[in-house]
């Protein structure tokens, strides 16, 4: 079995492009035994779809639609594009995940009982995050999932007033953000709640040298929460101290790895204040650049290199 990027995906959501048959040019090709006789290809075609995940009756009472990976398929292509789809197959296939075993044993895809188990097969791989956080390292710093013991350290960085300065608060209530006094119990909820439920990671900030953690850093996929947006979200708290241009550039350099290869998101919006000057040179120098976005200010946005 090959991958063939010209076959595409079936009308239906079955993966041409990882069919174990090499003469078949796949169904939109017109390519498939079964095409004369096939309903799915006739109503899709009929009404003009590139596939059935763009129907406004799908899922249909065909049977196809019973078989769950199928389902997965489709709602990852109704949700983020059928190119985004093959994507994630093709890097998939080439990290040995098999669509389907050509001994006729179960593949890796069917070998999961729900569309979520699948969704996140498709978007993660075999690395997923949320299974067991990966730790990243820069020339200055280690970013790994933040534990309980973080909390004296932590709260040093929460009583910063710089910190308190820049901080992100969009999308909550300012009690949240009173973390200091109440630190552990913070780290609990982004560890029990966040983390275990797939919300966001929280990462602790270590600087190298010293060994002390001085800030956190929250990476929040847009894309998983199913919100039909493929964006990354960085939140990025540190230490006054380290409120410089070239620390800053490393945090987003690493931060921004995380969403492009490991979340696979199009792009990544960070907050800047107009008065986080270091924060605003930082950005400009990793790739970002200000965006306007509807009833949010000060946001800057990179874009995934194609």
């Amino acid at each position: 079995m090959g991958y063939y990027e010209n076959k595409g995906l079936a009308m239906c959501g079955l993966a041409c492009v990882l069919c174990s048959s090499e003469e078949c040019p796949g169904c939109k090709a017109k390519g498939c035994d079964n095409r004369s006789t096939c309903a799915i290809y006739a109503c899709a075609a009929e009404k003009e779809l590139e596939g059935c995940y763009q129907c406004s009756e799908y899922p249909c009472k065909e049977g196809i639609f019973q078989n769950v990976r199928v389902r997965a398929f489709n709602q990852y292509a109704g949700q983020f594009g059928e190119r985004a789809l093959l994507e994630r197959l093709r890097e998939n296939y080439s990290n040995g995940i098999l669509y389907h075993d050509p001994q006729g044993g179960k593949g890796d895809y069917d070998c999961l009982d729900s569309e979520d188990e699948i969704m996140e097969l498709l978007q993660f791989g075999s690395c997923n995050p949320y299974e067991k956080c990966p730790v990243y390292e820069t020339e200055q710093f280690k970013l790994r999932l933040v534990t309980k013991e973080d909390a004296e350290e932590l709260r040093i960085c929460y009583r910063d007033s710089m910190v308190s300065k820049l901080m992100n608060r969009d999308g909550c209530p300012p009690e949240e953000f009173d973390f200091a006094d109440r630190m552990e119990q913070v780290i609990e909820g982004w560890l029990n709640q966040d983390y275990a439920n797939r919300y966001f990671i929280r990462f602790a900030v270590q600087d190298k040298p010293t060994g002390k953690v001085i800030g956190s850093v929250e990476t929040y996929d847009r894309k998983y929460q199913k919100k039909n947006r493929n964006i990354g979200v960085l939140r990025m708290d540190i230490l006054s101290d380290f409120e410089k241009e070239n620390y800053l550039r490393e945090l987003l350099e690493i931060s921004s790895h995380i969403f492009f290869d490991i979340y696979h998101s199009e792009m990544v919006l960070h907050k800047v204040k107009p008065e986080a000057f270091e924060r605003l040179a930082a950005s400009g120098k990793s790739g970002f650049a200000p965006v306007e976005i509807e009833g949010r200010e000060h946001y800057w946005m990179r874009k995934r290199e194609i």
